[in-house]
């Protein structure tokens, strides 16, 4: 009879630490979970940082003065061109 109260005290205590690394198991997860949402918000911070600077970069490229750069532009593509057909292409901007 004493190896069966023995036995049972030993079952009582196993399934008590069992409880216990469950419980402690489900923090470690809760914690992971806490920290990788914490990481992915960063990231995103980042991200969100990364496209207001490239709006802002669009938005004074938007507001420089391309006229100088468009004949210029237009140039190369006729030299281009005229380069394809076995011309040689003299002029300049």
């Amino acid at each position: 009879m004493k190896a069966l109260h023995v036995s049972a005290v030993a079952a009582f205590v196993l399934l008590s630490a069992c409880g216990n690394v469950e419980a402690e198991e489900q923090r470690l997860r809760a914690d992971r979970a806490e920290l990788m949402y914490h990481r992915l918000s960063e990231k995103v911070d980042d991200m969100d940082d990364a496209v207001s600077d490239l709006r802002t970069q669009v938005d004074r490229l938007d507001r420089e003065d391309w006229s100088a750069v468009v004949p210029a532009l237009k140039w190369s593509v006729d030299e281009v061109e005229a380069a394809s057909q076995g011309a040689s292409y003299e002029a300049a901007p």
